[in-house]
């Protein structure tokens, strides 16, 4: 999971925009694990847009972290429901980026 599963309350059945936008993030990073395990040996993931638009998104979350000016990378794993997470579940790992 990208993100915990947000609390919920009566008010969000009117008006949900934060669980929303967390759902849409998740989205997005589903796609990416879709798209890299289905991309032809002969392309980069780096040439996909949902790479691109996950790249986007994490630096995005390093800069509201304060974390400016520092280097960083993302890690998309394969997680099957109720295990923890180990390397052997890696399908992606970015380049090191700056912030």
């Amino acid at each position: 999971m990208f993100m915990p599963r947000a609390k919920r309350s009566p008010r969000d059945l009117f008006h949900n925009p934060r669980n929303n936008l967390l759902l849409a993030n998740q989205n997005l990073v589903d796609h990416l694990a879709f798209d890299i395990q289905t991309l032809p040996e002969y392309k980069s993931a780096s040439e996909l847009v949902s790479y691109q638009m996950v790249t986007r998104l994490a630096h995005g979350l390093v800069q509201q972290q304060g974390l400016h000016g520092r280097n960083w990378q993302f890690q998309v794993l394969q997680v099957p429901p109720l295990q923890t997470p180990n390397e052997s579940m890696t399908i992606l790992l970015s380049p090191v980026l700056q912030a």
